[in-house]
């Protein structure tokens, strides 16, 4: 009978590996996921981050302190509430001023994170593809392909009513 044989991951692709819910959303520009842990520091470090946008207060651990630190990166925090048990928590006013980072080019590359990288990043981005015309059916399915299997009802309700105009008041 046939064996079958894997080779040991090589040491120096070890280390990168990226943070669950992982994607860039702007080629080479704004990247999305879930908070980073220390396994995922080299990999982020390839990235050359500018600017993380927490959408959460979560504490970070010493090692995604010492990556921002000694990469010089800026940190910026919005806090988003969750939309949750079909309701909408996210205000409009922290909604805008997180898509105003993300439409910084000074920010870039940027990458964006929540806890899980599902929810709050996926509104956020849902909405930055609002500003960019993308058709909602395909803003709808991205949203889903990281959200799924716990796509939220307040979440969707708050892309569908999202009006990129809404923005010129906040900037």
């Amino acid at each position: 009978t046939p064996t079958k044989r894997t080779a040991e991951c090589p040491a120096r692709l070890r280390s990168l590996i990226p943070p669950p819910n992982f994607g860039a959303t702007k080629s080479s520009a704004v990247y999305r996921s879930a908070f980073p842990q220390d396994r995922n520091i080299e990999f982020l470090k390839t990235l050359n981050v500018k600017t993380v946008l927490c959408l959460v207060a979560t504490e970070p651990s010493e090692s995604y302190n010492n990556w921002i630190k000694q990469g010089d990166i800026n940190r910026l925090r919005v806090d988003i509430a969750p939309n949750k048990d079909g309701k909408v928590g996210t205000t409009w006013d922290s909604l805008c001023e997180a898509l105003l980072h993300v439409l910084d080019a000074a920010n870039y590359p940027l990458h964006i994170h929540c806890n899980q990288g599902r929810h709050r990043t996926g509104c956020v981005i849902a909405c930055l593809r609002k500003v960019q015309r993308w058709p909602i059916e395909d803003i709808l399915a991205e949203y889903r392909s990281y959200a799924d299997p716990k796509a939220r009802p307040g979440d969707i309700e708050l892309i569908e009513k999202f009006d990129p105009n809404c923005l010129f008041d906040y900037a």
